[in-house]
């Protein structure tokens, strides 16, 4: 029978980390582009319009409000 003690789970703890970091540096080396610009410096922000996330948070929020204003009234 195996013994899972608490030490045994800190060190698998531990070493499962490391092994993300490790995998997380290793993709940030292969993949990194040193001529990539910030996503920020790229379409700055129009005054009065709305931004992408802000526009899909409002079309949800209509599509729900639709949705009970049509179960308030049944068929």
């Amino acid at each position: 029978m195996m013994q899972r003690t608490r030490a045994w789970r800190r060190r698998k703890a531990r070493l499962t980390g490391v092994k993300i970091a490790d995998t997380r540096h290793y993709f940030q080396q292969v993949f990194h582009d040193d001529r990539a610009k910030p996503i920020a410096a790229l379409k700055p922000h129009q005054p009065g319009k709305l931004t992408h996330v802000q526009e899909m948070r409002l079309l949800l929020n209509v599509g729900d409000q639709l949705r009970e204003g049509l179960d308030a009234y049944p068929a």
